[in-house]
């Protein structure tokens, strides 16, 4: 009686996981006269029987095809039986191999991280700022073997692979608007890339902001506040612009406070005629000098700031006069004395006009004349040009921020 064969190696060898159902199969089994291959479903059902084809040197070639994802055991059998009878346990040997087949990739994934419209035109991007971007997406459901690995690819070349939903990728190297892919790979090697297609915007500057109002450094009462914000060209967009502003007052440090926001900013669109409403009256404590900051925040998280000096002046100034009423011969230039104050500013404009009474028409109509804010100061005023009567004399007394007193005066000329 022949030794029974003994099978020494097989193609696979041991256990595998397979993307393709067609399976080259070899065994070499030595002193055998024929061999076969039995496969058997996951749950113990024949599939397909198979005689292998002797190759020479006790080896036997074949190929199975299996029919569909999922996992199967090959068995392969080996005789020294003349008549093949596998039935015959002393002609025999065998041995088992099990086989996962997975063709199918995993499911389609998205990314996590916000995306914006790409400033190529085309598609949608990752913002990335500073030495790395966060990346982070959905995990895809995988019927078969489950997702192995991840691999993040910038511009066809593999820069991070994990086996986590999330990873830091380096920007260093890494040009803007490039390319960007995450492919989940299973444990088959199947590969599913990420849907949509993206690019990387690298964002690193802060936008550009210039203060277009207010014009003046003098403000009272209801003022717009705008400044013209803009992003560069392949940026990532505007996403806040507002105002704030702090002062130091008498007795300490005023904290910085929030005016307000432009609404409805179009991120791909420059800032440049939003106005925000300020109403100081309301907003400021007392009368004095104020830091406006404009601030404009691109969707990378660059900040951009602005500032500017006001001051917030809504308190007239005041003047007196030693009469309420003045006689005086019309006759050549009447110097009459007045004494203003303000609180604020450094210089205020005095100015006045001589009706006839009863009259609404000026007779005489001077000049604004610049006077330092406090003090004693001396108006002229050309009577010689009018002729005897009574008259009615109106003063007033403007600050640089547009805020006034006015008073009227009996003038008797004789």
């Amino acid at each position: 009686m022949a030794a029974p064969p003994v099978i020494s190696t097989s193609t696979p060898a041991a256990d595998i996981i397979t993307a393709s159902g067609a399976v080259p199969v070899s065994v070499t089994a030595s002193g055998a006269l024929c061999a076969r291959l039995e496969v058997r479903d996951g749950a113990g059902t024949s599939v397909s029987t198979a005689d292998l084809v002797a190759a020479g040197a006790d080896r036997f070639d074949g190929a199975v095809s299996l029919p569909a994802d999922g996992r199967y055991s090959l068995t392969f059998r080996a005789t020294t039986n003349a008549g093949c009878d596998y039935t015959v346990p002393s002609d025999g040997a065998s041995r088992r191999v099990d086989i996962t087949v997975d063709s199918t990739a995993p499911s389609p994934f998205s990314i996590s991280n916000p995306l914006i419209s790409s400033p190529s035109g085309s598609g949608q991007a990752v913002i990335g700022r500073g030495a790395s971007v966060e990346l982070a997406w959905d995990r895809p459901a995988d019927t078969g073997t489950g997702v192995a690995h991840y691999e993040v690819v910038v511009s066809g070349t593999e820069r991070v692979r994990t086996a986590a939903t999330r990873a830091f990728l380096p920007l260093a190297g890494v040009a803007n608007l490039s390319p960007l892919q995450i492919i989940a790979v299973d444990n088959a090697g199947n590969r599913r890339a990420i849907s949509p297609n993206l690019s990387l915007v690298i964002d690193n500057a802060g936008p550009g902001i210039t203060w277009l109002e207010p014009s003046a450094r003098w403000l009272r009462g209801n003022v717009n506040l705008r400044v013209r914000a803009r992003e560069d060209g392949l940026g990532s967009g505007l996403a806040r612009v507002g105002y704030t502003t702090r002062t130091v007052l008498p007795g300490g440090a005023v904290p910085s406070a929030n005016i307000g926001e432009v609404s409805d900013i179009d991120p791909d669109v420059d800032v440049d005629s939003a106005r925000v409403p300020w109403n100081t009256k309301t907003f400021a404590t007392r009368d004095g000098r104020y830091e406006l900051t404009a601030f404009a925040l691109d969707r990378a998280g660059n900040l951009s700031l602005a500032k500017r000096v006001v001051f917030i002046d809504n308190t007239a100034p005041r003047f007196t006069t030693r009469k309420r009423a003045f006689t005086l011969r019309a006759k050549g230039t009447a110097t009459l004395a007045i004494r203003v104050q303000d609180k604020l500013a450094p210089n205020l404009r005095v100015s006045w006009v001589v009706r006839k009474a009863g009259s609404r028409k000026n007779f005489l109509v001077s000049r604004e004349k610049l006077v330092r804010d406090s003090g004693t100061q001396r108006l002229r005023v050309p009577v010689g040009r009018l002729a005897p009567g009574a008259y009615r004399l109106t003063l007033q007394v403007k600050d640089l921020a547009g805020n006034f007193t006015t008073r009227a005066y009996v003038l008797r000329l004789r």
